[in-house]
């Protein structure tokens, strides 16, 4: 697994991950499974965007607002 700093791709309009090399991913899709590293402990997730409030969110991840620059691996 590659470790690095989930961000946005202003130019998608989509998150992506930042690796520790400085490459990128090339940008996550509904539905792409990853771990984020919450309170010190990877936890399995997905990447879904709810249409309600037109945000990208982790499933079973509650940071409120702070989606991006989490620690993620995948």
């Amino acid at each position: 697994m590659k470790e690095g700093c989930l961000t946005l791709d202003a130019n998608e309009s989509r998150p992506d991950i930042c690796y520790d090399d400085g490459t990128y991913y090339g940008g996550l899709h509904c539905g792409d499974t990853l771990e984020a590293l919450c309170r010190g402990k990877w936890q399995p997730t997905r990447i879904e965007f709810r249409h309600s409030d037109d945000t990208w969110h982790l499933v079973g991840i509650d940071n409120g607002d702070e989606l991006f620059w989490l620690t993620v691996r995948n």
